[in-house]
């Protein structure tokens, strides 16, 4: 615990190593501090980018939490307060790493993608310019939305190629399932057609 707590007030006060490491960050997520630092990394447009993207993902992958800002409303702020040419940098590079973590399969009945899924859903809300969602106000641009739209349709009802049993499978958990938010349905209809072929798609797989 002592360690721990060195490690993060060393990098708050930024006599850490002048890149710090993943795991450094890492340290940082689930306090308010802690993901107000990771935050101001993301908008310190003179950071080297790796870096803040690699902030960005911890905050896309930090637990919800009742008493402060979830990383996700952290992380939607801090990238609004970007220039649209450095917003779109470190955005691209984003949905780079959230499109690989949405591959992830599910071992012990947990399911490793939720926070990636919740971060699709958002950014597939605001490419659909819909105001209620969390990543709203943000202009992605059309080529990005169309692979958040393909990432998010894939997460939740598979890909051509996918075993039916595995498609069926993430359908029911996905966006049958008891955990399945309104969001998640919103956003899938915001997709529009593509997302109705997937559905189609995985149910006649069955």
């Amino acid at each position: 615990m002592r360690a721990r707590s060195l490690a993060i007030v060393l990098l708050l006060l930024g006599v850490a190593s002048c890149r710090p490491k993943l795991a450094e960050l890492e340290k940082l997520a689930g306090t308010p501090a802690g993901e107000a630092r990771l935050a101001a990394i993301v908008e310190d447009a003179d950071a080297n980018l790796s870096v803040r993207v690699d902030a960005a993902t911890v905050l896309v992958a930090a637990p919800p939490s009742q008493t402060q800002p979830i990383g996700l409303t952290r992380l939607f702020d801090a990238l609004r307060a970007l220039h649209d040419a450095d917003r779109a940098a470190v955005t691209r590079e984003l949905w780079g790493r959230i499109a690989t973590n949405l591959k992830q399969k599910p071992a012990g009945g947990v399911d490793p993608t939720a926070r990636y899924g919740d971060a699709a859903i958002a950014l597939a809300l605001a490419c659909a310019h819909d105001g209620a969602a969390e990543a709203r106000g943000l202009d992605l641009g059309t080529d990005l939305c169309k692979q958040i739209d393909k990432g998010l349709v894939a997460w939740a009802a598979g890909e051509d190629g996918d075993l039916a049993d595995d498609r069926w499978a993430l359908l029911e958990a996905r966006v049958f399932g008891e955990a399945t938010t309104t969001s998640l349905t919103r956003a899938l209809r915001a997709v529009g057609a593509p997302s109705a072929r997937a559905l189609a798609s995985t149910l006649h797989a069955r």
